[in-house]
């Protein structure tokens, strides 16, 4: 289950859902499963002993119906992106050109590590120290900072009864450019296409190996080129010489080759980012008083905003949204149906309460944990404010991000909605407030839901009736909110207490602007 107490142990800002995990594996034979078992036999003994390092291994499936077989990478990544709850294995350059989300590790040293270019590079680096003669290592091993689930590729051919000096030539070259280290090497592409470069000490020891070893008709390659294109080859894998012409051109064709691959896959999958059509439910957020915890916490707030953006996009999983767009700190998410949306907006709230804030950032008023007289946590970290309304908008494919925009008079009433909201809490519409109420069986949980005001919504002709929502668990935030400064819309009406707050906040505002971020309690 994803809720198993160990794996939430790991997460303890998430809230895992319980359901079971359905497993994905290549069903063909494949270099990625080769590198993924040896791994997963380095770990665990009792895995290397039973199922062992195989391109083609013989899965334990204890149950059929949790277990998937697909063919190929991009077999994989449709598999687990259409398969709830589900997890797989690829490769990196594939998982990030698709841009498919991929989880971190924690090794045995307890430390959490993640896939990065240069943390392979890194450990390859490393691995030279024992490389085998024939350059096979292996770098689950190497460092216990860099991802441990990393293999080599290799490219074979005939080093030493070639006839067609002519060929043995163009592929001495074209070798020789790949294990170059010029800035117009192919260490460019290879990381445009992420993958790993190989680190300078390995390939110099490889270029070694080919000068030695590869011969034609008898003698070493490396003499049957002219004197001047010998000591290039020298300056490209010392000092980093502009490459060789020729082989630039073949090597383009094979990136090219290599791309268009990437964006058919990219088409492949494209039909994921169709969101929702018809009458939809649209939710916007954003993190009250971002602007000064930037200046003030610099680095800190990225670190904050990146573990902002981890817990929405969570939320947003869990609850089947659709991340429309992402500017900055703020998000625009789409759901098929309203209820989604409200569970979604109260599990924020909650999630947020539990995230690894930086402590520069906890010291912000607007970021500050607040502990109210009962003992419940009420704020922590940053705070988001959240609109939302439902409608019927226009659908509209961006060519770009080949992903669904969407257009209509609904569109701004969420954001403006949001606008005129509080951190830490969410408004919703009045509409999305009746459909609520018409359907009280399909909501076990309970719900915080009281009158906000009637607001005069800048850009929006009529004036809106709003309607506070909060998880029942922090009911005590009533009251106890940082005035909203930038709001540019107007309460017009009171309703009940809640009303009554926001009229209070309106009223203090000026003063609370002298006293810069200053708890407001009524």
């Amino acid at each position: 289950m994803w809720n198993d107490s160990y794996i939430q142990s790991l997460n303890p800002a998430l809230v895992l859902p319980a359901k079971p995990i359905t497993v994905v594996v290549r069903q063909d034979s494949s270099g990625t499963t080769d590198i993924f078992t040896s791994a997963l036999s380095t770990f665990d003994s009792k895995w290397a002993s039973t199922v062992g390092r195989s391109q083609l291994p013989l899965w334990p499936t204890r149950n059929t119906s949790l277990f998937m077989t697909a063919p190929q990478s991009i077999g994989m990544s449709k598999a687990v992106l259409l398969s709830p709850y589900s997890i797989g294995y690829n490769t990196y350059s594939l998982t990030i050109n698709i841009q498919q989300s991929f989880a971190s590790f924690k090794n045995s040293q307890g430390i959490i590590v993640l896939p990065t270019l240069v943390g392979i590079t890194s450990a390859l680096s490393q691995a030279i120290n024992f490389m085998q003669s024939n350059f096979e290592t292996d770098l689950t091993l190497v460092d216990e900072a860099t991802w441990p689930i990393s293999g080599v590729s290799y490219m074979m051919f005939k080093a030493r009864n070639m006839t067609d000096c002519d060929q043995a030539l163009a592929l001495y070259k074209y070798m020789s450019w790949i294990l170059s280290v010029s800035e117009t090497s192919a260490d460019v592409m290879i990381s445009t296409l992420q993958f790993a470069s190989l680190p300078k000490a390995i390939k110099a020891k490889i270029q070694s190996a080919i000068d030695v070893n590869f011969y034609c008709q008898g003698a070493p390659v490396i003499s049957l080129l002219p004197k001047n294109d010998q000591e290039l080859v020298i300056a490209l894998t010392s000092t980093g010489s502009i490459a060789l012409a020729v082989v630039l051109i073949v090597i383009l064709i094979i990136v090219a080759v290599l791309v268009l691959i990437i964006m058919r896959l990219k088409r492949q999958v494209n039909f994921i980012d169709e969101g929702p059509t018809g009458k939809i439910c649209i939710m916007f957020t954003d993190v009250q008083n971002s602007t000064f915890t930037w200046k003030t916490c610099g680095q800190n707030m990225a670190t904050a905003i990146a573990i902002h953006n981890k817990i929405i996009r969570n939320c947003i999983l869990r609850h089947d949204g659709y991340e429309v767009k992402n500017l900055g700190d703020s998000f625009m998410v789409v759901f098929s149906d309203h209820l989604k949306a409200v569970r979604c907006a109260n599990d924020i709230q909650l999630s947020l309460l539990h995230g690894a804030w930086p402590e520069d950032v906890l010291k912000i008023d607007t970021a500050s944990e607040l502990i109210d007289e009962f003992g419940c946590l009420l704020f922590r970290g940053l705070r988001v404010r959240i609109g939302i309304a439902v409608g019927d908008p226009t659908p509209v494919l961006d060519t770009v991000t080949r992903r669904t925009d969407y257009f209509g008079d609904c569109i701004n009433l969420s954001s403006r909605i949001e606008s005129v909201c509080e951190g830490g809490l969410s408004y919703m519409s009045s509409e999305v407030r009746d459909l609520l109420s018409s359907e009280p069986g399909l909501l076990p949980e309970k719900l915080l839901i009281r009158p906000a005001g009637i607001y005069s919504l800048q850009g929006i002709p009529d004036p809106q009736e709003l309607f506070l929502l909060l998880p029942n668990e922090l009911e005590a935030r009533h009251g106890r909110t940082i005035p909203n400064t930038k709001k540019e819309s107007l309460m017009i009406a009171q309703g009940d207490t809640m009303n009554a707050m926001s009229a209070s906040s309106t009223r203090v505002q000026s003063k609370y602007v002298q006293d810069e971020y200053k708890h407001l309690e009524v």
